[in-house]
């Protein structure tokens, strides 16, 4: 530790020394004090600070009349404050934190060197607090910090360099910044946009949990929570920290149950007195007070129950489905009070579909199919696994109804698709998991827009035909030969009016036929009156011969619709006039 036993002069020679320092071109004469702000910049051991000061703006008032004295936090000092912490610090939305701590370092009004300090003495900061100084046969201290270098004369002022950086009373909010161990709870609640709210008047009393909590919790669910998107999820874990009253360890007993600001209720376990948890959470520290409150350490991230929606987006295996329930439009109404069951397609059973019949479900144009195909997986009701039984039907939220396959305990199903996890509970229902998407429910105008066959679609809902083929044909439903969106690209020209409408019925078969059904030189009658096509069969290969005798390739068979099959095939059918 520095003794003041250093004149003004010798001062002088240090400042010197350390400005020759910046090279033969330096324009700085070193006999001419420079600026405070000028002297950090100078400095190697103040690059710091000087990048702290230009972050907030601050370099310009150190350049200004003063005289200042600045008390300047060595390199080193801000070392010690741990690399978390300065990189919190320089976040543009700290900045007005960073601006309370290095103006806690500066004295307006005086140029106060050795000479002039003595045990006991205090200063008014810029930022308002006040700083003690201590003199003795050690050296000299300002508010427990070590002078290292004494009486850095500047043409505005003079520096004491010091080995720690001052710290003013903070609230809750600055405590997270400024504490090594909270910086990733500082960031989220900074990210959350919570950082005003923790530093209002409060009282507050805030479980802050370490940065090793937050660690701990799933990488994924991490992810989703810090997410920009996902901004009212993470405020709700965030407050759900946060009670609105200062309560010490004092004042907490076994079985305590207490509202959070989010709403929920924290349980207190005080059985053991060398491990009190909150929720199960290790309570670590206790009584950091505070301006606005008072902050414990713990151990864990408190996790508040969630909603339907809420789940899906932070638990990794769903995130598609919470992608296609907002796309839906549905976030909402699976966020209301329920209770509901959702049978829960996980992410591979959507990528089973496959990219392009995903795309066509998530194209905004299609939004009625995606909640016709989303809320087909809802249950209005709280339906545990041990109320399901085996042949049981249930009316979705759709309108349709899911039917339960127990008959093999190891592989329960629902439409013929495996549940593979059951129970999840959330804040409105129930969540089980299924390895597939539920289809059932979809027509045959349904079942076409989602293969891609847009241009027939087109043509159907063209001719107000779409009413039709979602019809169930009084319970015989229908057969479609539909012709891919490259068929009609071949045609010279499509034809329209009543011509269009009989091509398009020529297509269709006023029955459900599957491919088992059709033989080797069957005549099909069709939806097009009085005109019909013939079925050729050669081993695997299913040909049609329309009316005027074109020859088309059947080349994908049996893809099923809630009132019906369809039958692809590679050209359009033709009938005679």
């Amino acid at each position: 530790m520095l003794k003041f036993t250093t004149s003004r002069i010798a001062a002088v020679l240090l400042a010197a020394t350390t400005l020759a320092a910046c090279g033969d071109d330096d324009p700085m004469e070193v006999d001419t004090p420079v600026s405070i702000a000028q002297t950090a910049i100078a400095t190697a051991d103040l690059s710091t600070l000087t990048a702290a000061l230009q972050a907030a703006g601050l370099v310009s008032t150190l350049e200004g009349t003063g005289p200042f004295t600045v008390f300047a936090p060595r390199n080193a000092a801000f070392d010690a404050l741990g690399a978390d912490v300065v990189a919190g610090l320089l976040e543009t939305g700290n900045l007005d934190v960073l601006s309370r701590v290095l103006t806690f370092h500066v004295v307006s009004g005086a140029a106060a060197f050795s000479d002039d300090l003595s045990d006991g003495q205090t200063f008014t900061t810029v930022e308002g607090g006040t700083l003690e100084v201590g003199v003795s046969a050690n050296g000299v201290t300002v508010n427990g910090a070590n002078v290292v270098t004494a009486d850095v004369e500047a043409s505005n002022g003079v520096v004491h360099i010091i080995d720690a950086v001052l710290v003013p009373e903070t609230d809750v909010y600055e405590t997270a910044v400024l504490t090594g161990g909270t910086t990733t709870l500082a960031s989220a609640v900074l990210g959350a946009g919570l950082d005003a709210a923790l530093q209002s008047d409060g009282p507050f009393t805030v479980f802050a949990p370490l940065n090793s909590a937050f660690d701990a919790v799933d990488a994924y669910t991490l992810d989703q929570l810090l997410a920009e998107d996902n901004v009212d999820i993470l405020t709700k874990v965030l407050t759900y920290h946060v009670i609105e009253a200062e309560v010490l360890a004092s004042g907490l007993s076994d079985g305590l149950t207490v509202e959070t600001l989010q709403g929920q209720e924290l349980v207190f376990d005080l059985s053991d007195a060398s491990d009190p948890k909150v929720n199960g959470v290790s309570i670590t520290t206790t009584d950091i007070e505070v301006d606005n409150g008072v902050i414990h350490l713990v151990d864990g991230v408190l996790l508040p129950e969630f909603d339907i929606v809420e789940t899906a987006v932070i638990t990794e295996g769903t995130g598609t489905l919470a992608t296609a329930v907002a796309a839906g439009g549905l976030v909402d109404a699976l966020q209301a009070d329920g209770p509901f069951t959702v049978f829960a397609p996980i992410d591979a059973a959507f990528e089973a579909l496959g990219t392009d019949r995903l795309d066509v479900l998530l194209d905004p144009a299609n939004i009625e199919l995606l909640q016709k195909v989303l809320t087909y997986h809802v249950i209005e009701g709280a339906v545990p696994a041990s109320a399901l039984s085996d042949g049981m039907m249930v009316e979705t939220l759709q309108g349709s109804e899911v039917t339960f396959d127990l008959s093999d305990a190891l592989d329960p199903k629902v439409n013929g698709i495996s549940i593979i996890a059951t129970d999840i509970e959330t804040e409105n229902g129930i969540i089980h998991l299924v390895d597939g998407v539920l289809t059932q429910n979809l027509d045959l105008v349904d079942v076409a827009t989602v293969e891609g066959f847009s241009t027939l679609v087109s043509l159907v809902d063209q001719q107000s035909l779409t009413e039709t083929l979602r019809g169930d044909n009084m319970g015989d439903g229908y057969t479609v030969f539909a012709p891919t969106d490259e068929a009609f690209a071949a045609l010279a020209s499509v034809p329209s009016g009543d011509d269009l409408t009989n091509v398009l019925l020529y297509h269709v078969v006023a029955a459900t036929v599957e491919s088992g059904a059709l033989t080797d030189g069957q005549v099909v009658g069709t939806a097009f009156a009085g005109h019909d096509f013939t079925v050729s069969i050669s081993g695997s290969d299913v040909t049609i011969t329309d009316e005027n005798a074109n020859v088309v390739n059947v080349t994908i068979t049996d893809v099923a619709a809630a009132n019906g099959i369809i039958h692809v095939i590679d050209a359009v059918l033709l009938p005679t006039p």
